[in-house]
């Protein structure tokens, strides 16, 4: 569900430079613009995406980071899987119009291919690193480092896909990281606070603070990856699948190549 809103709403909240509405027939919603709906989309993932952080916390104590990616890919996979096995090709871009997604995973075109498939590469990529540094800061301090991706996202997208960047719009996206910051309370910025902080800091890694701006880095690219999907016409199925497809292939690199006793990456997992 995370997923899935996400990359609905990156893919079709509106540039401002071309019109917010469209036909209600293709509107999941008759009554609201796609760009509201997009928002939408945007704030269940928001929600979701910090109901799972929890959860990978919690189960973080009894399994490796790399294998709850590999969870989330394989159960993310299947039910895209069956999707795409369902749902048609709406247009020539996704596929053969009219025939199951399933035949064109990854697209029609050469240059959504790359894009889709490289939307998988730097997504699955950055789940590895985002689901090791939940489980090796505590909370405030990984949401906190994660929430820096709004403010890349505005830049990156002005500078590499000409979105509009008005002052308001960093005014908001640095308003979002101060606000994530004051409710999360990161030990970086506020000190160490015991009963806020809990046993979290007791198994705290500092290798957790690079992950961290690694995976905003990637969240910034996974976004721009999506926009650039969407506006080539890609399926958000295509772009769902091929995540799933590289989390699992990372999930298994890193936990079974890289990470580990006697192992390039050592025992960081």
């Amino acid at each position: 569900s995370t997923a899935a809103a996400k990359v609905w709403s990156s893919q079709h909240t509106s540039n401002p430079k071309t019109p917010a509405t469209m036909p209600s027939s293709n509107v999941p919603c008759g009554r609201l613009s796609r760009e509201s709906f997009g928002l939408l989309c945007l704030l269940a993932s928001a929600v979701l995406f910090s109901i799972m952080g929890c959860f990978v916390q919690r189960a973080s104590k009894h399994l490796p980071s790399t294998e709850l990616v590999c969870v989330r890919a394989v159960f993310q996979g299947s039910l895209t899987l069956v999707a795409m096995m369902i749902m048609p090709a709406k247009t020539d871009a996704q596929g053969t119009k009219g025939r199951a997604l399933i035949r064109s995973p990854f697209g029609a075109s050469p240059e959504m291919r790359r894009v889709v498939l490289g939307r998988g590469a730097v997504g699955g990529f950055g789940f590895v690193v985002y689901y090791y540094t939940m489980s090796a800061l505590p909370l405030g301090d990984a949401v906190s480092l994660f929430s820096l991706k709004s403010v890349l996202t505005v830049i990156a997208g002005w500078l590499f896909l000409g979105e509009a960047m008005k002052p308001s719009h960093l005014v908001a996206a640095f308003a979002s990281v101060a606000g994530a910051m004051l409710i999360a309370r990161p030990t970086f910025l506020f000190g160490i606070d015991e009963e806020w902080h809990g046993a979290a800091l007791q198994k705290a890694r500092p290798l957790g603070y690079f992950t961290a701006m690694i995976g905003a880095c990637s969240g910034t690219a996974v976004f721009l990856l999506i926009r650039r999907g969407g506006k080539l016409g890609a399926h958000t199925l295509q772009l769902m699948i091929s995540w799933a497809m590289f989390g699992l292939l990372f999930s298994a690199i890193f936990g079974n190549v890289l990470c580990g006793p006697g192992r390039p990456l050592g025992d960081i997992d």
